[in-house]
């Protein structure tokens, strides 16, 4: 199975079969398949989400580029997904500085914010722990004037806040230990953000 072929795997709405076809793509099969099965379970069933990774790290080439070397050098899955996160986070702050340079309104720009947005997700979902994505996707959400979809990632933030800081050391990446020490730095970040929103 080729990318961007005639397979439809956009279509695909069931999780068996989806992480099938995932797992026999090119390049994607190149990846330890528990690494893949740790994001599946981090949707919880939400097809969309998976979809949307799939689609924003195919065609910003994070796979063949990233993600194949990274599975094969990090043994750990939590690691290897932190860092999944962290290529996603990356991806999405270049695509958001891109964002004023573009005309308002403009189709170029609109893909761009797609882009933003999607990667925040995508990172979300490889490491729900990875702070900076919720308050970045939430300050992108208020600059284009979408409170609702900002609040909703406050609350999204809150909860891996206190999941991360209720972990036991030993069971979290080296990245997120980091996240851990580091936690009141983005808590303050989020308190403007919900400051603004007047939550």
């Amino acid at each position: 199975m080729g990318l961007f072929s005639g397979e439809k795997i956009s279509e695909i709405r069931d999780e068996a079969e989806l992480f099938t076809a995932l797992t026999k793509r090119k390049y994607w099969k190149e990846i330890d398949r528990r690494i893949i099965r740790r994001i599946f379970e981090n949707a919880n069933g939400d097809i969309d989400k998976i979809q949307r990774f799939r689609f924003v790290s195919e065609l910003h080439h994070c796979v063949e580029a990233n993600f194949i070397a990274i599975a094969k050098e990090e043994v750990h899955i939590r690691n290897a997904l932190a860092l999944f996160a962290v290529t996603l986070e990356r991806l999405a702050a270049q695509a958001s500085q891109e964002i004023p340079k573009l005309p308002d309104g403009s189709r170029e720009q609109g893909m761009v914010i797609g882009t933003a947005e999607l990667a925040y997700m995508s990172s979300i979902l490889c490491n729900p722990f990875i702070l900076p994505s919720y308050s970045s996707l939430a300050t992108l959400y208020l600059q284009f004037d979408l409170p609702d979809k900002a609040a909703a990632v406050c609350q999204e933030y809150d909860v891996a806040e206190q999941q991360l800081l209720g972990a036991y050391d030993g069971d979290l990446s080296f990245f997120d230990q980091g996240m851990k020490q580091g936690v009141s730095e983005e808590r303050r970040t989020m308190d403007e953000i919900k400051r603004k929103l007047g939550l």
